[in-house]
């Protein structure tokens, strides 16, 4: 048995792959307009991380209920934070109004292709690693 400690990864965490994935093939054009998603936690930091690599300005809706520690993170890595209500599915409406409003560029957490294909690279990490492997 082997483990990826994807823990190690700069934000702790694995989904920090997904959101270098998506604005590092986003046009320069969006990013200049900003970038903006919903989260509660990881998808958050991964996309304030991202926007900072890239030169782009983040701003993230969470819920009242979001981990401080969490938005903490994404503050410190240059978003702009915004608590939106109860819970998620409102913060992530209100994000998207906003979006539509500014003409930021709205990343949806569950649509985005591009963040399952990053998420996705340490898959691929494994099978060139471990090429035998049979079970992930």
């Amino acid at each position: 048995m082997y483990v990826k400690h994807e823990n190690h990864q700069k934000l702790g965490a694995f989904k920090v792959r997904g959101g270098v994935n998506l604005l590092a093939q986003m046009e320069p054009q969006d990013l200049k307009k900003g970038v903006s998603t919903a989260s509660s936690g990881n998808h958050g930091q991964s996309i304030a991380y991202a926007a900072n690599i890239f030169g782009a300005r983040a701003f993230i809706a969470v819920p009242e209920i979001a981990n401080p520690g969490k938005v903490e993170s994404m503050r410190n890595l240059g978003a702009e934070v915004i608590h939106y209500g109860e819970h998620f599915g409102i913060a992530d409406q209100y994000m998207r109004d906003l979006s539509k409003e500014k003409g930021y560029k709205y990343i949806n957490a569950v649509e985005e292709t591009q963040l399952y294909a990053g998420v996705g690279t340490y898959t691929l990490e494994i099978i060139e690693d471990l090429p035998e492997v049979d079970i992930i």
